[in-house]
């Protein structure tokens, strides 16, 4: 199956007029195109569905285009995505690279994360038990 996707990046200031953000938001929903989520400093644009599927770019670690991300804030966004994915979304994630290598090991981290909130580890237990097993959806491996 094929899945055509196009997704809009958009970087924009915390004091921008809301009017046009909610304008854009139109715009890229009326003709099916996803909004890039991303979490650089000062122009952030939080967790909202923009679009037929979700895409993150990830630019912040510890500091600007670096550092491991702390295990809170991968958490949170673990969560948001899982329940999106729950809600039948696509979900795409990316890293930016940094020096110390640490985007694959969080990109890693952050599938675990939505892995394990789509698939506790007691149902897993339970489909094993009963044996059934889930679909496949696709490689979900952590």
């Amino acid at each position: 199956m094929r899945v055509d996707v196009t997704a809009f990046e958009r970087m924009y200031r915390r004091d921008e007029d809301p009017w046009m953000f909610a304008q854009s938001a139109y715009e890229l929903r009326r003709y099916d195109v996803a909004l890039c989520l991303h979490d650089m400093h000062g122009s952030e644009t939080g967790k909202r569905v923009v679009g037929p599927f979700i895409y993150v770019r990830f630019h912040f670690g510890t500091h600007k285009y670096g550092g491991a991300y702390p295990g809170e804030r991968l958490d949170e966004w673990a969560q948001w995505l899982g329940n999106r994915a729950r809600d039948g979304m696509h979900v795409f994630a990316y890293f930016n690279n940094d020096s110390g290598g640490h985007a694959p090991r969080d990109a890693v981290r952050l599938r675990r994360g939505i892995f394990e909130r789509l698939y506790p580890p007691a149902t897993i237990a339970a489909d094993v038990t009963a044996g059934t097993s889930r679909p496949h959806t696709g490689d979900r491996r952590a």
